[in-house]
């Protein structure tokens, strides 16, 4: 990981819940652990006045998860790049909520895309097509780590192994049973 310039904080990270995988742990939350969320307000019957409307989205940042590639829907691209609408895609429908809310509330309202390195490209391509999107001194994007994997038949340290192809952007460590989705061969 050191090798291909993964920074020293993910590298933690990852030999972090690599020791926790070692020790037993799965990274499962069991449902019975779990308590149902009750009593919510209805998105309708919230009101907020525009002044707080405003206020918020002044100090707001949306960050966008935009890292997976839809491989095991035979894409080649990210995920985001589906045409949902017309000719829309999942990424032009955020472009045009984020520019109509700046609009709304004429407030800045910075958009900032997390992703992969085989989604960046394509969606920023795509996002060219709105013009004023990006925020004076901040990027519209920037890019998840690359991390190390686990498999059940194979184990590899930190430092000894290394994926190209997966990087961890949930965070939660790696399954110690084997999966179903496909993933490229590690390199050593």
């Amino acid at each position: 990981m050191e090798r291909a310039g993964v920074a020293a904080p993910a590298i933690e990270v990852f030999s972090d819940f690599y020791r926790q995988l070692e020790g037993g742990a799965t990274g499962l939350v069991r449902e019975a652990d779990v308590d149902p969320l009750v009593d919510v307000d209805r998105a309708a019957d919230v009101t907020f006045d525009l002044d707080a409307q405003r206020e918020a989205a002044a100090v707001t940042a949306v960050i966008k998860l935009n890292g997976g590639l839809g491989t095991s829907m035979g894409m080649d691209r990210a995920k985001s790049l589906l045409p949902v609408r017309s000719d829309l895609t999942f990424l032009d429908i955020i472009a045009r909520q984020v520019l109509q809310v700046r609009r709304d509330l004429d407030v800045t309202l910075p958009l900032l895309f997390m992703h992969s390195f085989r989604t960046q490209d394509d969606s920023l391509a795509r996002l060219r097509q709105h013009e004023g999107l990006a925020v004076e001194g901040l990027p519209l994007d920037f890019l998840q780590n690359r991390g190390g994997t686990a498999t059940s038949t194979r184990r590899c340290s930190s430092r000894a192994c290394w994926s190209s192809s997966w990087p961890p952007a949930t965070g939660t460590p790696p399954s110690p049973t084997p999966t179903t989705s496909a993933r490229r061969p590690t390199r050593r």
